[in-house]
């Protein structure tokens, strides 16, 4: 074994890095983090270290070589390096690799020997390698197995700094980064010059790192960001705060990041539980690092949770963040949706009235409201008159003519239409584009077609609508388009549970045999046994929570004003909002003022399961008045249950 010191050796670096020497006054110190991680990397004790091994796991390889080189605010004051014996065979392509063969070591100590004098020469420093994670491991593996001790340095990775900060690096390794920096570099895969590149490189990348933010090593160990570094700092406001500070009404919270910038917020029905329960560090590493980042919150007080739900859409459109990933399992996953083809979107686009149901237009589209009500008008009442017959004779020639036989009009099955559109995806988003199937399940996703939910079990009814496509022959090629899109509009009609007609009662009506093969599989009364029944019935799957998205009216009373605060969705989505006093509540009641609730709305409300165009907009009102029905608050009155109140005439 060998000790090297050579204090002066870069003592001429030290210049280089003298003036990022002081770390920045204006960061924030987090109470239960060590003081020093405020400091630059030239003010603490750093050890740049590398091994070779005859491995990658420690529990199966050994060490072959040990060299690193301690640094002291930022000049070189010593280095240790030595050749270790494995105590085993050394492979053919180690040997090769490294030049370390079993005649080389044999005389040298063995690891459990050498990770002693390791540890003196290390201290309390950092650690600093190239791809550290490996080579953290086979010394924390040492220290324990054979001096019964914890090893409880940090260490930095110029790989993971590298390759989160320099992107767009087409080779980082080592040797890559070196030549990127113009470091020099040294006989590559024995660890003294490993170590010494490691070094070169670090300072650097320091430089870059310095003059964009990142000038403490607390930054430093952000931007690193593995989880084993990101679950030991910890989230960066403690639960006492929390405690103190929070109250438990509805409202929002805002996370405000090291820069004091917000970082993230959410609509809470208990501002205290739910920011209490965000705080903790999960299993998704990206929300991790914003949490680690975060140095402090104020929240938002709202008369009720709906209210704040409502602001937070608001507020995260505006200041582009992201919505909490572990939301989505209770607001945005249980959904199935049915999406109307490519095919049957172009035929609509030149003959309108080959398919029985009406198009919805961009809402983007820059139409006068007037003129979109009179072009809906126009067109359902076409698709009225152009919707399959619910005579039997009609529906069995129907069934005769399109099931059996080749249809000579066929056209193939393009595939599902979906939004393009040019926006900026951050990092733990919803993706809303999803894949080209006609059926999906979880989130909702943009085009044109149909949402239903949500579901407990939403894959496994999103598997069964397959299946009822394919007896269709929704998703075949050997029907016209046109009958495709017919058979696609009874089957949406009939898991509805209403017929294609507007207003119908409330329970099944078949007026096809396929109506009768599809309704099966959405209601739990008895019926004919058919294949697509059996396997329902096989899976012990309920559809009778089955919805479209919701219209009607949300009843909340306010805490503050005492008053009524009722809010009015259609299709899913808020569209007015007003106030009443308690004692006015009689009024709901009254077939005037409940119709001029819904004045501006009638098309929609009528045929109230046309395709909708789902953009990002809609898919998060959706999932929002989701959100807040699971929440139970105020009450909710669907408009299928008032609809005989709905006068317009």
């Amino acid at each position: 074994m060998q000790k090297k010191q050579n204090p002066k050796e870069r003592s001429s670096g030290h210049g280089r890095h003298q003036k990022y020497s002081e770390a920045p006054t204006s960061v924030p110190q987090h109470p239960l983090r060590p003081q020093w991680l405020y400091r630059s990397p030239t003010e603490i004790n750093l050890v740049f270290f590398d091994l070779e091994t005859t491995g990658g796991n420690p529990q199966n390889a050994s060490v072959t070589e040990v060299a690193a080189i301690r640094y002291e605010n930022g000049i070189e004051t010593g280095r240790f390096q030595t050749l270790v014996n494995p105590e085993r065979f050394i492979p053919r392509r180690v040997q090769e690799l490294t030049g370390i063969n079993t005649e080389l070591v044999k005389t040298s100590p063995v690891f459990r020997d050498v990770i002693g004098n390791f540890l003196d020469f290390v201290g309390d420093a950092v650690l600093v390698s190239h791809g550290v994670l490996s080579d953290f491991a086979f010394i924390e593996h040492g220290a324990r197995e054979y001096l019964g001790q914890e090893l409880k340095n940090y260490y930095l990775c110029t790989h993971l700094l590298v390759s989160n900060f320099l992107t767009d690096l087409p080779n980082k390794s080592l040797s890559g980064v070196a030549a990127h920096f113009g470091a020099p570099a040294a006989k590559a895969h024995r660890a003294e010059a490993d170590a010494e590149m490691t070094a070169n490189v670090f300072w650097s990348l320091y430089e870059q790192l310095a003059h964009n933010g990142f000038s403490h090593i607390e930054g430093l160990l952000k931007l690193q960001a593995d989880q084993h570094t990101i679950r030991r700092l910890g989230a960066g406001i403690l639960a006492k705060e929390i405690e103190e500070k929070a109250p438990t009404t509805p409202g929002i919270f805002y996370l405000y990041n090291g820069q004091r910038e917000i970082s993230f917020l959410s609509a809470a029905a208990n501002l205290k539980k739910t920011l209490h329960d965000t705080m903790r560090l999960g299993d998704e590493r990206e929300f991790n690092k914003l949490l680690v980042d975060s140095r402090d919150f104020k929240f938002e007080r709202t008369p009720h949770y709906l209210f704040a739900l409502l602001r937070e859409k608001d507020h995260l459109r505006k200041l582009n963040l992201p919505i909490d990933p572990r939301k989505l399992q209770n607001r945005a996953t249980g959904f199935v949706q049915i999406f109307v083809t490519q095919d049957i979107l172009d035929l609509a686009d030149r003959n309108s009235n080959a398919i029985p149901f009406h198009i919805p237009r961009d809402p983007k589209s820059e139409v006068s409201d007037e003129d979109l009500r009179r072009t809906s008008e126009r067109d359902l009442s076409r698709v009225d008159a152009q919707a399959p017959k619910t005579s039997e004779s009609s529906s069995t020639e129907f069934l005769q003519q399109h099931f059996s036989g080749e249809n000579p009009d066929a056209v193939p099955v393009r595939s599902t239409h979906r939004l393009k559109l040019v926006r900026r995806l951050e990092k733990y988003q919803i993706d809303r584009t999803g894949d080209d199937s006609i059926v999906t399940s979880g989130a909702l996703q943009e085009g044109i077609g149909w949402a239903f939910g949500p579901f407990d079990r939403p894959k496994e009814v999103a598997n069964t609508l397959k299946e009822a496509l394919t007896e269709a022959q929704i998703d075949s090629d050997k029907i016209s388009t046109a009958e495709r899109a017919k058979r696609m509009w009874e089957l949406v009609s009939v898991m509805s549970g209403y017929s294609n007609q507007p207003h119908t009662q409330n329970s099944y009506k078949p007026f096809s045999t396929l109506s009768l093969f599809i309704s099966a599989i959405f209601s739990s009364k008895p019926r004919e046994k058919s294949s697509v029944a059996e396997l329902v019935e096989r899976r012990k799957l309920s559809f009778d929570e089955t919805k479209l998205p919701r219209t009607g009216v949300a009843v909340i009373s306010n805490p503050e004003t005492k008053d009524l605060d009722i809010s009015i969705f259609v299709q899913g989505t808020l569209r007015k909002t007003l106030r009443l006093a308690p004692e006015d509540s009689e009024k709901l009641g009254s077939p005037r003022f409940f119709t001029r609730l819904f004045q501006g709305f009638d098309n929609e409300v009528k045929n109230f399961n046309t395709p909708i165009f789902f953009t990002e907009d809609k898919c998060l009102d959706i999932e929002l008045l989701s959100c807040w029905l699971k929440a139970a608050e105020g009450e909710w009155a669907d408009f299928s249950q008032l609809s005989a109140l709905y006068q317009p005439e």
